[in-house]
């Protein structure tokens, strides 16, 4: 897929750096009393977080079906019974493996760097700004007990519910099972949902290109918003937790991966 090569790099760093800058300058502006606040929450509350929300409902609107119809379709053409079972119990195991492996990593960091430990004025706006958001996540976490049920989940008895929720681990698993099973059934009548979830995939890119060429602008906008309403101290507490993701990402790539290879 192409996509990511729409835009070059280039531009959304400038984008990033460019709405920091001025969303710094914003704030600073509004503090010491030399630009009125309402302009300034208007542009963001009117300008600024429309464009970034539409960004990322569009990634999001994206990744669902572009997960199912890739996975699906990769198990269809893989072909033979048995190469099919073997490649997706395979899947399956190494889904899972990585998942796990990459929690570990994430829960160790973040307890080690603990990168939310922010000023007392940024946690308050922080929660003031996304608290509602957080507890729902919180809640819905809580109510998730770890066991055999969790796993039992993974097969959803309403995939559609699961789409909805955006479950991904249910909707790997049933993407997988889908896939086995148009290579079961006559290719005949296969070839009509097979074409049905190729072009599933193909308009699933196509949107993420198009969210692509919004990005510069959208993460100008996310961090000209954020940054307006919160200060340079939020810069602080990003940058913390986008190097404790680079660790993670790093130890996943060079440690984890090259040894399941290995293996």
């Amino acid at each position: 897929m192409s996509a990511g090569h729409t835009v070059p790099h280039t531009r959304i760093l400038v984008g990033l750096v460019g709405g920091a800058a001025l969303g710094c300058l914003a704030n600073a502006l509004v503090e010491n009393g030399t630009l009125p606040r309402e302009p300034v929450s208007w542009a963001v509350r009117n300008l600024a977080q429309p464009v970034g929300a539409v960004f990322l409902n569009l990634l999001f609107l994206a990744i669902v079906p572009l997960v199912f119809a890739s996975l699906a379709l990769g198990v269809t053409r893989l072909g033979g019974d048995a190469n099919v079972g073997r490649v997706a119990t395979k899947t399956i195991g190494y889904f899972f493996i990585t998942t796990a492996c990459a929690a570990v990593i994430g829960l160790t960091l973040v307890n080690a760097i603990k990168p939310g430990h922010a000023a007392r004025e940024l946690r308050e706006g922080l929660m003031e700004k996304f608290g509602g958001e957080a507890k729902g996540r919180i809640d819905k976490a809580e109510k998730t007990e770890f066991g055999v049920q969790m796993f039992v989940n993974f097969i959803p008895a309403n995939p559609a519910a699961a789409f909805v929720r955006k479950d991904m681990p249910a909707i790997v698993v049933t993407a997988l099972l889908v896939g086995f099973a148009l290579g079961r059934i006559d290719p005949g009548r296969a070839r009509h949902l097979i074409g049905l979830l190729e072009a599933v995939n193909q308009i699933a890119e196509v949107i993420v290109r198009w969210a692509m060429a919004l990005a510069p602008y959208a993460v100008f906008a996310l961090l000209f918003s954020t940054t307006a309403e919160l200060g340079y101290e939020l810069l602080k507490s990003l940058g913390a937790f986008v190097l404790t993701v680079l660790g993670g990402l790093a130890i996943h790539q060079f440690v984890v991966l090259p040894v399941l290879v290995a293996v």
